[in-house]
């Protein structure tokens, strides 16, 4: 059951558009779930020089390394099934994901795979560097395209890496992404309470979107967080502040 449902500042610039959203819920379990999900949609699928909302380095992430969509999540804890449901998506396993449709043949998108994993590790601190090409895949029945159809040739790669650890290092340039970096939802994001977290993930999926012969991009900033809170009235009472995000 959903205990709140926030949608907050719609903005549009230009054509841009910047949608906020939060959902709690509460668990089988006892243990609440926070969905943040920060939508950025851009006025064109071409993406010239000027940039209101939509952030240039993902702009710049899609024309220097032919990324036809692409879906990136860290994430520190386990997501338990059992206990939990099935988890809020898109979402990715424990450490780092990263998968991505190219355009290219074989040869050509195994060299631009391995450029996005480097701008990839600038952009959000990773080492993901043991990536390409030991861990790399190319799945054939999962990771379907969410864009509209294309003629364009594109092969998809795919890679996790359980270890890599997450911390606020990555949640800096993560918030960057964001074009209100000081107003809305991301004022709840003290990175000392989120990390304390039974479960934390963060990321993005990025893909463009068609309306009739206009076509955008459009990127989702996800944050999710299960936090440890009791059930019992009284105790939730004496810790009404212990898991704010804010304090």
């Amino acid at each position: 059951m959903w205990l709140l449902f926030l949608c907050l500042a719609f903005h549009e610039i230009l054509g841009d558009s910047y949608t906020e959203e939060l959902r709690v819920r509460r668990l089988a379990s006892g243990n609440l779930l926070t969905e943040f999900r920060l939508n950025i949609t851009s006025d064109d699928i071409e993406l010239g020089p000027r940039h209101i909302l939509f952030p240039r380095i993902i702009a710049e992430i899609i024309s220097t390394h032919s990324v036809a969509e692409l879906s990136f999540h860290l994430t520190q804890g386990r997501w338990y099934s059992s206990r939990w449901g099935l988890p809020p998506q898109p979402s990715g396993s424990t450490g780092a994901m990263v998968h991505a449709w190219i355009y290219g043949n074989e040869t050509t998108v195994d060299a631009r795979w391995r450029t996005l994993i480097n701008a990839l590790n600038g952009v959000f601190c990773t080492a993901l560097t043991s990536i390409v090409p030991e861990l790399t895949s190319s799945p054939k029945l999962a990771f379907k395209p969410l864009g509209p159809g294309t003629d364009r040739e594109m092969q998809l790669r795919y890679s996790a890496v359980g270890r890599e650890t997450v911390c606020t290092e990555n949640l800096t340039p993560w918030k960057k992404l964001l074009p209100c970096k000081q107003h809305g939802l991301v004022t709840l994001f003290n990175p000392i309470k989120l990390y304390e977290n039974v479960y934390h993930s963060i990321g993005l999926q990025l893909y463009p979107t068609c309306e009739g012969v206009k076509c955008k991009w459009f990127l989702q900033l996800v944050m999710y967080n299960v936090v440890d809170i009791p059930v019992n009235n009284k105790k939730l009472v004496d810790r009404v502040f212990i898991w704010s995000f804010a304090r």
